[in-house]
């Protein structure tokens, strides 16, 4: 037993004299190695560090606005990592957008002029110009991102858009809504549907957030009449014909009723 224990043991140093290896980081030149240990809370100088370790000092530097990318390769006596230290934003230029101005979309990015570049921010630009579109009715909103050298340390950030078509709403239809009539529910609501017979009416951009405000118009107009447990829902399909259709499902539960009242006044002639 003493000897299986011993063996164990052995196997244990060895291998962790043979996987565990110092850190050599590579592409630093705005950066040095106190910045570095400013931004991870592992000790980077130490000459036995694990693969694991290493993946979680990878997550921390990439965390940082200082750093654009982090890289590694493990070499036989020590693990290399490489820094592409991150630049700073001269100018951002969006291209191709015909339906969404330049500033509603600059102004909502998270990458700003003269603060740095990262990929997670570019990651984030990216699903926040696709969203905003969305909300204008374009599902098939494709963007990629360039970066460009501007000087020694500032980069131009470009994102293309590829607006596709804008979508709009062919059909509108409420389900299971008894009190209500379909005319009356689609004056209540913003979303309108396109047409054929009407060259005037352009139909909704598919917009969710304009269908949740209609929901909530929708279950007001059943409160007002007394229904106090009212649901609604929306589902929005799309037909073989590639038309998009709009579905309210109302589950108007139970109108509540007055049956009988009665005063009861102290003073008779207010009675009276």
């Amino acid at each position: 037993m003493f000897k299986i224990n011993f063996y164990i043991f052995i196997i244990f140093i060895f291998s962790k004299y043979v996987f565990s290896k110092p850190i050599d980081f590579e592409g630093l030149s705005k950066l040095n190695l106190n910045d570095l240990q400013s931004i991870t809370s592992l000790d980077i100088l130490k000459n036995d560090f694990e693969i694991e370790e290493v993946n979680n000092l990878i997550k921390e530097l990439t965390l940082s606005d200082l750093i654009y990318e982090v890289s590694y390769v493990e070499n036989l006596d020590y693990f290399s990592i490489v820094i592409k230290e991150a630049d700073l934003i001269e100018n951002i230029f969006i291209n191709n957008n015909v339906w969404i101005r330049d500033d509603l979309i600059l102004d909502n990015l998270v990458s700003k002029k003269d603060t740095f570049l990262t990929k997670n921010k570019i990651k984030n630009d990216i699903n926040i110009i696709s969203n905003i579109y969305k909300t204008k009715g374009f599902l098939n909103i494709s963007v990629s991102a360039k970066v460009e050298k501007y000087s020694f340390d500032r980069v131009n950030i470009i994102y293309e858009v590829d607006e596709n078509k804008q979508q709009k709403i062919n059909v509108i239809k409420f389900i299971f809504n008894n009190f209500f009539s379909n005319s009356f529910l689609n004056t209540l609501i913003n979303s309108q549907s396109l047409k054929f017979y009407n060259i005037f009416k352009s139909g909704s951009n598919l917009n969710y957030s304009t269908f949740e405000f209609d929901k909530n118009q929708i279950i007001s107009a059943y409160i007002d009449e007394g229904f106090n447990n009212v649901k609604v829902s929306y589902v929005l399909e799309k037909t073989s014909l590639n038309n998009n259709v709009l579905f309210f499902y109302i589950d108007e539960g139970e109108r509540i009723k007055i049956d009988n009242y009665e005063f009861n006044f102290k003073d008779n002639n207010v009675s009276k």
